[in-house]
């Protein structure tokens, strides 16, 4: 590029160079003609106006011997209005009832660097607004039995979206861009790092997501005193839903750039904001149609115990507890694995291993196989063998809880069915992609999953999508615990205790 005028480098680089007479690497001139570089770069901090949030060391923005040249602040604005209700009701002697209801509405305005109304605020909105019911009810049916009922329902919705100062336009339309799928939003454009020193703001937001997550609970647990027994058994069953949206790229997509694009070939050259201004797109992706996870687990569990007081001084406790969880399902069956076992041909030739959808190639409905072999076994004592001391000791078999394993969209569905970069993607083919003379034409991106054109597999390579393995297996890891201790209380208080867990 050509050099432009020696005032326009700093004074730290006019000190190293006192012969020179234009400054190098002049791009002024692409600037000048580069509407969308310049609503960035006038929007960002810099010597001459820097905004409420950042100061600069230098006036003309040079860098200290350490490499940085200013400082930034970033916050929030967090809004907080939660309350509780609960009612309790007392039937009569033998029925009462409970009902708790609880709101936490959370939302977080934050900043970055810019101020909070400036379009390239590169944080997220976020926010997660909670509710939760819980009832619960006590029957007592005999003077030996009495059941309790509970029920609970827990819905969070956390949504994390592009701040408000982003979403008045549609900018990448406005500039000659590809534009935005919902019509508004500021494109994700990176981080403009120049080689050596490090940039710290990021252009536009490119993690925009929702999640709204809602848990049922429903169960019932009876207590039976028969003699020297004390009965208790009950069921448990638990539905899990987390629905989520996947808006990272619909507000106008996620573009890089890459300081060789306008380097000279050797180690450390080039500048990715000189790439920018020149709009050589190094990378670009965004989500052509959104596919929502719809995910689900479930979980039912029954359990049995008894505490038998066999002597004055030695009670005995035998239970069971049995539990069956699905592994993650989707509502749609849009979740798909590579499976290693599956036989089919490619060309007229065998070949083993596939990517399939759920449903489909011999699967389930769930990630994997669910396991129906969940007893938890537990029993113990406890012995007083005198007054002043007690003996107690368990042992139990316990598996730890799947429902809301593998809770992010895996593959992610979101993407487009081709990638734009280099020479692929522009007006021109073959040609070097760049927004301003040689763009990505509009409503030429389409979705990986579109590609799929509804099919389920199987499927011997992937447009777009990323495939994951996931072990087809159905084993379960489960826990056994040992655990002992004693107590006296003659002369002073002493205890011991003993656990292993394997």
């Amino acid at each position: 590029m050509p050099g432009g005028p020696i005032t326009d480098c700093s004074d730290i680089w006019r000190s190293a160079n006192p012969g020179a007479t234009t400054c190098p690497n002049d791009i002024s001139n692409l600037l000048a003609h580069n509407a969308f570089a310049q609503f960035v770069i006038g929007n960002l901090p810099t010597p001459s106006n820097p905004g409420p949030n950042a100061t600069f060391d230098r006036a003309d923005g040079g860098y200290q011997t350490d490499g940085t040249n200013g400082t930034y602040a970033r916050g929030v604005y967090n809004i907080d209005n939660r309350y509780n209700v609960r009612i309790d009701h007392v039937f009569n002697n033998s029925n009462q009832i409970y009902v708790r209801f609880t709101s936490i509405p959370v939302s977080a305005l934050r900043y970055f660097a810019t101020d909070v109304n400036n379009p390239l605020n590169q944080t997220p909105t976020d926010a997660a607004h909670t509710y939760d019911v819980a009832i619960g009810y006590t029957r007592v049916l005999t003077n030996t039995l009495v059941s309790n009922f509970h029920y609970s329902w827990l819905r969070v919705n956390q949504p994390r979206k592009a701040p408000p100062s982003s979403t008045n336009a549609d900018y990448a339309a406005k500039y000659g861009l590809t534009p935005a799928v919902v019509g508004y939003g500021l494109p994700s454009l990176g981080n403009f790092a120049q080689n050596g020193y490090s940039y710290t703001p990021q252009i536009g937001v490119g993690n925009s997501q929702i999640n709204i997550d809602q848990n049922f609970i429903v169960g019932d647990d009876i207590t039976w005193t028969w003699h020297r027994h004390q009965f208790q058994f009950g069921g448990d069953m638990r539905w899990y839903q987390s629905n989520q949206y996947d808006l990272s790229g619909l507000t106008g997509g996620k573009y890089s750039f890459a300081a060789g694009e306008t380097g000279n070939g050797t180690t450390n050259s080039g500048s990715t904001l000189a790439s920018f201004i020149q709009g050589t797109i190094t990378s670009f992706t965004n989500t052509p149609i959104s596919v929502p996870g719809y995910y689900r687990w479930r979980y039912y569990a029954g359990y049995f115990q008894d505490d038998w007081r066999a002597l004055p001084s030695l009670t005995i406790n035998i239970g069971v507890r049995y539990e069956v969880e699905t592994p993650r399902m989707e509502k749609n069956n849009n979740q798909a694995f590579m499976n290693p076992s599956y036989q089919g041909t490619v060309n007229s030739m065998a070949s083993q291993g596939a990517f399939c959808f759920s449903g489909a190639c011999g699967t389930g409905q769930s990630l994997w196989p669910t396991n129906h072999w969940g007893l938890e076994p537990r029993v113990g004592i406890s012995w007083a063998p005198t007054r002043k001391s007690t003996i107690r000791a368990s042992y139990t078999i316990g598996r730890p809880p799947l429902s809301g394993q593998e809770n992010i969209p895996d593959p992610n569905l979101n993407v487009g069915a081709s990638s734009v970069g280099g020479v692929n993607g522009g007006t021109t083919p073959g040609w070097i992609v760049n927004y301003i003379t040689n763009p990505i034409p509009a409503n030429s991106l389409k979705s990986a999953y579109t590609a799929l054109n509804g099919q389920r597999g199987p499927f011997n390579f992937s447009t777009g999508i990323s495939p994951v393995f996931v072990d087809q297996s159905n084993a379960v890891p489960y826990v056994q615990t040992w655990d002992s201790r004693c107590s006296t209380s003659h002369w002073r208080a002493r205890s011991c205790r003993s656990a292993t867990r394997a």
